[in-house]
């Protein structure tokens, strides 16, 4: 069976077994040593102060764990930084030449050419389109201008 209570100090409810009538506790909300009732006891002591509770054997004290520290920032004094100025490195630049030979070399210009002609003949007939168009767009409103004009 459940013996239920409150908290002389703060009302808290509180519900225990049968078995710890009599004995001291800590409340878990104020942490205050409660005393529970006996059975059919008062579910609030009275006012007046009963007499003192019969010698108890020590109880483990539970203590509570400290808050963890809280982090707080690092305030550094800011000192003038020198930063080195790094001079450029001037480093020789040499080209190697590609060992072709002249025959192999005039003969890759003449294949690059020659695929470069398909490029601008694309080119070529795109210019030719739009100018075209072009042009009847003018044939056209320049036909209403000079029809107008006659």
């Amino acid at each position: 069976m459940q013996i239920k209570f409150e908290c002389e100090h703060c009302g808290q409810h509180m519900t225990v077994e049968e078995s710890a009538a009599g004995q001291a506790y800590a409340c878990p909300n104020c942490r205050k040593e409660v005393e529970v009732p006996r059975r059919g006891g008062h579910l609030r002591r009275p006012a007046e102060e009963p007499a003192p509770p019969p010698p108890q054997p020590p109880r483990r004290v539970v203590e509570e764990a400290p808050p963890p520290p809280t982090l707080q920032p690092v305030v550094r004094p800011k000192a003038p930084v020198s930063v080195p100025v790094i001079e450029p490195e001037v480093y020789p630049v040499t080209i190697v030449d590609i060992n072709m030979k002249f025959g192999s070399m005039v003969r890759f210009m003449i294949k690059w050419v020659l695929a470069s002609i398909p490029a601008c003949l694309v080119v070529m007939l795109i210019l030719a389109l739009v100018g075209a168009l072009f042009w009847l767009l003018f044939l056209v409103l320049a036909g209403g201008v000079f029809s107008l004009m006659k």
